[in-house]
């Protein structure tokens, strides 16, 4: 026993255990590796299993493609070729084919970035939503991926998931004040656990100086029927003149546009002149005894100045949170009438 101690205390043996244990946790480490890449490996295989299609490159062209080994570099500008052509199914497939190829985490993020997108832009949202999950996996701070499931989780009303995902973003410096005023309004204006008034006195206390907040309770207002004279706050006239136009009551009077646009529909004799030109036209074939003159509404983008039949908070082509850009234009006047929601 006295031996052993010696032993024990012989600075040799201390580095023969020190050398020997760094040995077993390497060899351990190394077989982990082994396994671990292996098994990513089975994942990847199921995953291009479960989304490749056949509706995309016919299977000549897809071994053809596997067979020249192009970088994935190459692969992904293909790929882009096809998405910006509408040709969905076979941008799949060439992704599909890239993440087969592809050895680092970095071309796994950069094809997942991209597929999922494809997925995005095709309206495959559910889809979308589990390439870009298995991208967080691999990337948990990849941008594209969190604000993509933002307006994936918005799209389907995924409210709560959505705010988790804002709050991924805030903690990167993504500025997402007017995302988050947008979906705690959105969380409110659904919730049928609530009464009308409860859901206007939340909504009212999110303090949000967003237009877009305002007009949600306009729009909540019209849509339950309630007195518009109880609103504490209306939206600038240009934010929501597509919906003040079809009232048949006059209200605000205390805004010159308001006030301007019910002089334009007859229903005040008091006239205010507008910023809106139309509005001005209007009321001057009113004086001029021509009453069938109406207005209806184009919405646009300020950011991809896409122009669009209906209003939007979320542009459907670019994706901006900015709200659209209301333009009305005069046409002759007929019976129908139509809500812009």
């Amino acid at each position: 026993m006295e031996n052993f101690l010696i032993d024990y205390r012989d600075p040799i043996f201390g580095l023969i255990i020190l050398i020997s244990t760094a040995f077993i946790i390497a060899l351990f480490s190394y077989i982990w590796g082994i396994f671990s890449s292996s098994n990513e490996s089975r994942k990847i295989e199921v995953f291009i299993k479960k989304f490749d299609s056949t509706n995309g490159l016919s299977q000549k062209y897809k071994e053809f493609l596997k067979s020249i080994k192009l970088e994935n570099d190459t692969l992904g500008i293909l790929a882009n070729v096809f998405t910006k052509s509408g040709d969905f199914e076979k941008a799949i497939n060439i992704y599909l084919i890239a993440l087969e190829n592809a050895k680092t985490k970095k071309e796994k993020e950069f094809i997942f970035t991209n597929l999922g997108s494809v997925y995005f832009k095709a309206g495959f949202l559910k889809k979308a939503e589990e390439i870009f999950l298995k991208n967080l996996e691999i990337a948990p701070r990849n941008k594209v991926s969190l604000k993509i499931l933002s307006v994936i989780y918005e799209k389907l009303k995924m409210f709560d998931n959505e705010l988790e995902i804002l709050d991924a973003l805030k903690e990167q410096d993504v500025e997402i004040s007017k995302s988050l005023a947008f979906v705690k309004s959105q969380i409110i204006a659904n919730d049928k656990n609530l009464s009308f008034i409860e859901k206007i006195e939340k909504i009212y206390k999110l303090e949000s100086d967003y237009e877009m907040v305002n007009r949600i309770i306009l729009e909540l207002f019209i849509k339950h029927n309630e007195p518009l004279s109880n609103l504490k706050t209306f939206p600038k006239l240009n934010d929501c003149i597509d919906m003040i136009w079809y009232l048949e009551d006059a209200i605000n009077l205390q805004d010159k546009e308001y006030k301007a646009l019910f002089y334009a529909k007859n229903l005040i004799n008091e006239y205010e002149e507008s910023e809106f030109f139309e509005i001005n036209a209007i009321s001057a074939m009113r004086r001029g005894l021509f009453f069938d003159a109406d207005l209806n509404f184009q919405y646009i983008c300020d950011d991809c100045k896409s122009n669009l039949p209906s209003f939007f908070y979320r542009c459907p082509v670019c994706y901006s949170l900015k709200g659209a850009k209301i333009l009305p234009k005069i046409v002759r006047k007929n019976s129908e009438i139509n809500m812009p929601f």
